[in-house]
């Protein structure tokens, strides 16, 4: 399988701080690979420097993909556009949602909240007037409608509750394997990182990969399997290498 990303040798220093130390890293087209770690271990600064968000030195890297888009845990709404607005923003940067097309673009936006979940009668609500967990789903829907390749996401459901968290997981999950998409995913959460990954990164308090390992469940991730024998080993497996990186 075709690598999207392949990093070799990044090495991250910031505010005479050094970050991330000589790491290699290369992800298949369509894998969902999760990043953990202790605080501070530089997870959220791997995501960024990938997307090419900040400055970083690297022996080599080649990214296949062309329309990245960003999920991360504050959902960033405009508090003075809609809904509707807040999700055609992406649309609107990237000059589709100011040409003659608006239909289609209008279309775009429709697709991409029904995907999240959300009613067609919460287009014209406010930030202000949404819960938290609706509030993400917008998020994910303004990261959705630009129909990514590559899928970054740094703790966007941290800040929900277990039930909530849980109904995202599934969803999120859903999208992504339907339209066969790329994920950079970091969490503290093990057992989010099993359910949702096909692949775990195990970062230690150096910015460096100590454990890589493979998810072997099924691609169809039904909140029941959170009971399965298999899925508590794995979580079980990937509690332990990550105490032994703290």
């Amino acid at each position: 399988m075709k690598n999207i990303i392949d990093l070799i040798a990044l090495n991250v220093t910031l505010g005479g701080n050094e970050i991330l130390r000589n790491l290699s890293l290369q992800i298949p087209h369509g894998q969902w690979c999760s990043v953990i770690g202790p605080s501070g271990c530089g997870k959220s600064t791997l995501l960024r420097a990938i997307a090419g968000l900040i400055p970083c030195q690297f022996d080599g890297m080649v990214t296949e993909f062309e329309a990245p888009a960003f999920v991360f845990q504050d959902p960033t709404l405009m508090p003075w556009r809609s809904v509707r607005e807040n999700v055609q923003l992406p649309l609107e940067l990237s000059g589709a949602g100011r040409t003659n097309d608006l239909r289609t673009a209008s279309t775009v936006v429709l697709e991409a909240i029904d995907q999240v979940g959300l009613n067609i009668e919460d287009l014209e609500k406010y930030p202000r007037q949404l819960s938290g967990g609706m509030r993400m789903r917008v998020s994910m829907a303004r990261a959705l409608v630009t129909q990514p390749d590559v899928l970054f996401m740094d703790e966007p459901f941290a800040a929900l509750d277990e039930l909530l968290r849980q109904q995202l997981n599934q969803l999120i999950h859903e999208i992504c394997s339907k339209h066969d998409l790329t994920t950079l995913f970091v969490t503290h959460n093990v057992s989010e990182a099993v359910y949702l990954s096909d692949r775990i990164l195990i970062m230690n308090h150096h910015g460096a990969i100590v454990s890589d390992l493979e998810i072997s469940l099924s691609n169809q991730r039904e909140p029941g399997i959170r009971g399965s024998a298999e899925y508590i080993s794995l979580v079980h497996q990937v509690t332990q290498r990550l105490q032994e990186a703290m």
